[in-house]
């Protein structure tokens, strides 16, 4: 029904705007209010190409702007998951993931530069100036 009737409210616009025909013949035709078809119009002259934007319909910078709010409501669930994720130790104590992660990133960081060191793959070129 939607994409039917979408496509017939911008051939009842199509008929007010450009085929000349008053309004009131046609809401008695369709079936619909004066005041309702008068909303149609205004926003079929406002943008032509999308004039009813809602379901399946949405202007290409709403979009985008909806999906930019999805993805940070995403990220600030997961990132208040993280906060409040704990690892039980076998000593009774606990840690949280996030610092966990901190600690196993910088481990891996010094890790990695102890590797190249020791195979003598140079880290940083410093060149002496004359």
């Amino acid at each position: 029904m939607s994409s039917t009737f979408f496509t017939d409210k911008v051939e009842i616009c199509k008929r007010a705007v450009n085929g000349g025909e008053a309004v009131s013949k046609i809401s008695r035709e369709v079936g619909i209010s004066e005041n309702t078809l008068y909303e149609w119009v205004a926003r079929y002259r406002e943008n032509s190409k999308k004039p009813f934007v809602g379901i399946g319909h949405v202007k290409p910078e709403d979009e985008v702007y909806k999906k930019l709010q999805r993805e940070n409501k995403e990220l600030r669930e997961e990132n208040e998951i993280s906060k409040n994720s704990f690892i039980n130790l076998p000593d009774g104590s606990s840690i949280s993931i996030v610092e966990v992660c901190k600690y196993y990133s910088d481990l891996f960081h010094h890790a990695t530069l102890r590797t190249l060191a020791i195979t003598g793959v140079p880290i940083l070129k410093i060149e002496k100036s004359e």
